[in-house]
C-alpha cells in the first residue's frame, strides 16, 4: 500500500535558492507579499484599540465614587434589556 504524504506536511517550494549561512536572502529573492481580509484588518484595529485602553477608567471610577458619596448616584442603565440585547445577538 502507498501513502502519499500530506500537502501541509510537504516543504514549500518557493523557487528561491537556499540563504547563505549569513542568513540574508540572495538579492534575486523576491519579497513575499500577505494581504490580509478587511474583516481581519477590523480584528487588528479592534485589538489595537483595545490594548491600547487603559484597564480602568479612572475618570468614570472618580464619578462613580463621588455619585455614591454624595448619594444621587442613579443607575441609567436596565440591565434586563442589556441582557435581552446580548442574547438576541444586537
Amino acid at each position: 500500500m502507498k501513502i502519499n504524504p500530506s500537502p501541509w506536511s510537504s516543504p514549500i517550494n518557493t523557487g528561491a535558492e537556499p540563504r547563505p549561512a549569513g542568513g540574508a536572502a540572495p538579492p534575486s529573492v523576491p519579497a513575499t507579499k500577505v494581504s490580509l481580509s478587511g474583516p481581519a484588518l477590523w480584528i487588528a484595529d479592534v485589538r489595537e484599540a483595545a490594548l491600547s485602553s487603559p484597564e480602568i477608567r479612572a475618570d468614570v471610577v472618580a464619578y462613580t465614587r463621588a455619585a455614591l458619596a454624595a448619594g444621587n448616584y442613579e443607575q441609567t442603565v436596565d440591565l434586563d434589556v442589556v441582557v435581552d440585547r446580548l442574547l438576541a445577538g444586537g
